[in-house]
């Protein structure tokens, strides 16, 4: 889980609540107007409420007259034409009143918003909600090329069900567009996160601009972080591979950012449409030993799915 979209999330719900508390302040005064008598229940009920740690003998005594109060307050609130409940904060989860715990455990609530904003923060935009396993479909794929397809399936679920902090597998993603990389490595991703781990999936395109700014903005401070999100995170995905313009700083920034999760461990999933022939001869050996030697290759073979889709309308 990054730390930070835990923090952030922590700060809304810290809001959530005093928003709530604010508001049903202002009700317990439009009230106390209206109802002069529940401002003098609230005050003994707070004045007993204080005094019953030592009450001893008479903390039974107090307890029954606050449940006496409580119901005059009740009566007080509908008889004038407003629910029981008027004066009680509203949150937005009945659950955990918006603390994000039941106890100590997270409630649900808090693990979904946690989700999707990593979800948000990952990279993934909209294909997060169409790309999926479950509406991954082997129907485009014909003969060998559809067990391949269903082999790739089956390696991707089981390491995205099963990823831990000791994951260290990486893949390639190899073949022509239309073929479904797109898809699984965003099925990966979606399914690593709700796991609760940090994910980053971008375009290489995307991310080498990334190291370039921070290497050649004159804003230093401000572009000082920018790429650590690609050292940093559980997984890292990168798309389209090889589309990229290669010189001597893109090359060296890559070979930096493998090299270092290679040797930290953390899993690197990439997207290419380059095969291995290729691969080496746009790249030095540096990086093209650390990819054919560290990064299991899935092959992805058959007719252009999106093409098939499209002819089908």
């Amino acid at each position: 889980m990054d730390p930070k979209i835990y923090q952030a999330v922590k700060e809304e719900y810290a809001e959530r609540r005093r928003k709530a508390q604010r508001e049903a302040d202002e009700r317990r005064y439009e009230v106390y107007e209206k109802i002069p008598e529940l401002k003098k229940y609230d005050s003994e009920m707070l004045y007993l409420a204080r005094t019953l740690v030592g009450a001893g003998d008479k903390a039974y005594e107090k307890l029954n007259r606050i449940e006496e109060l409580t119901k005059a307050r009740a009566l007080a609130l509908t008889s004038n034409g407003y629910p029981e409940d008027y004066t009680s904060p509203k949150y937005s989860c009945s659950e955990c009143n918006d603390t994000g715990y039941k106890g100590t455990r997270m409630c649900n609530c808090i693990k979904a918003k946690i989700r999707l904003e990593s979800l948000k923060e990952s990279g993934l935009g909209k294909l997060a909600e169409t790309q999926r396993f479950d509406n991954f479909s082997l129907e485009y794929y014909a003969g060998t090329d559809r067990d391949a397809i269903e082999r790739n399936l089956g390696v991707l679920r089981g390491f995205a069900e099963n990823f831990s902090d000791s994951s260290d597998r990486n893949f390639i993603l190899i073949g022509g567009t239309g073929l479904g990389k797109t898809h699984l490595s965003t099925a990966v991703a979606v399914s690593v996160i709700g796991r609760g781990y940090d994910v980053v999936y971008t375009t290489v395109i995307n991310m080498l601009d990334d190291f370039e700014r921070k290497r050649f903005s004159s804003h230093g401070a401000e572009n000082e972080n920018l790429t650590d999100r690609y050292f940093d995170c559980d997984l890292l995905i990168i798309d389209d591979l090889g589309s990229e313009l290669s010189n001597q700083f893109t090359v060296s920034a890559l070979y930096n950012l493998l090299n270092t999760r290679l040797n930290e461990g953390k899993p690197t999933i990439m997207n290419t449409n380059l095969v291995p022939n290729e691969l080496q001869a746009k790249y030095d050996s540096r990086i093209t030993s650390r990819i054919l030697g560290h990064f299991s290759p899935l092959l992805f073979k058959g007719e252009d799915v999106r093409r098939q889709k499209l002819a089908q309308r």
